[in-house]
């Protein structure tokens, strides 16, 4: 085998590995969930903070990466991105 064709197959293998963790995480929740029902409030905060936290990540992320992408052509193409002081001031400064 060639080396992506290890790489790809050792990436398979952990996200398998990642997968079947998850389940099992959820399924053990869900079996205390039976038992003590309270644990759904702590589950259910616990979600929502870490959505907000993946909503951050992928909007800044994508954010970030445009903003850096138009950087990057603005440097190839020889004109520099705008600065503050390019704006021009307002009134009264």
């Amino acid at each position: 085998m060639t080396d992506k064709e290890t790489e790809s197959a050792r990436n398979a293998a952990t996200m398998i590995a990642l997968l079947c963790l998850a389940v099992a995480s959820v399924l053990l929740v869900f079996l205390a969930a039976m038992v003590m029902p309270q644990i759904l409030g702590i589950v259910l905060v616990v979600g929502v903070f870490f959505g907000a936290v993946a909503l951050h990540y992928l909007v800044w992320g994508w954010w970030l990466s445009s903003m850096l992408k138009t950087d990057e052509t603005e440097t190839r193409s020889g004109t520099s991105p705008p600065n503050v002081s390019d704006r021009g001031s307002v009134a009264g400064e």
